[in-house]
């Protein structure tokens, strides 16, 4: 409104007609800058309802794969279920981690090996998998497939059991039970 009361204002008061021109020109091209600007929002929010509908659509995509493999992984058939889990695994999904490192500890279609177990158990640990937390624990405590850690085992066995995983729950009690009696018995 305020360039418009402007260019009326320069019409009516400004005789010369090529400055008239300038001046209607410019306004004119504001108008096709304010319009450009409206299509580049509508655009740009068009784009984030893509990307973000896209990215809903991987993520069902990737629950349809991680139901296929555990439904693979029940049926025994090993080497479909890490054929699905394995793609899923590296691009960060912490359930198909943990079930890649339960593969690899029991060698269920992949060869055993305790360290590669370790390394998907603390990944998806690291993404707040209390299952995996749990089993980072239970290797650490034992030392298969990483160094000892007493340490590290409570502090992965205490986010477990924060965390809510039950099994947790109730090694953590026993550990405390003990350590409760071995104080009353004078031990540290």
């Amino acid at each position: 409104a305020a360039l418009i009361l402007v260019s009326l204002c320069i019409f009516i008061f400004v005789p010369d007609e090529d400055l008239q021109k300038k001046v209607f020109s410019t306004e004119e091209k504001a108008n096709k800058n304010k319009k450009n600007e409206k299509v580049a929002e509508k655009e740009i929010k068009q784009s984030d309802t893509y990307n973000e509908a896209a990215k809903k659509l991987a993520e069902i995509e990737a629950k349809i794969k991680l139901e296929e493999a555990f439904i693979a992984n029940l049926e025994k058939d090993y080497k479909k279920a890490y054929k699905l889990l394995s793609p899923l695994a590296e691009q960060g999904n912490d359930k198909a981690q943990f079930t890649l490192g339960l593969m690899y500890k029991e060698g269920q279609g992949v060869p055993q090996d305790y360290e590669e177990a370790v390394k998907w158990f603390r990944l998806a640990a690291e993404q707040e998998n209390h299952e995996a937390q749990l089993a980072l624990a239970l290797s650490l405590k034992d030392g298969k497939g990483v160094t000892k850690d007493r340490e590290e085992a409570w502090k992965f066995m205490t986010l477990a059991a924060d965390g809510g995983e039950p099994l947790a729950q109730y090694y953590l009690g026993i550990l405390l039970h003990l350590k409760g009696l071995d104080k009353a018995n004078g031990v540290e």
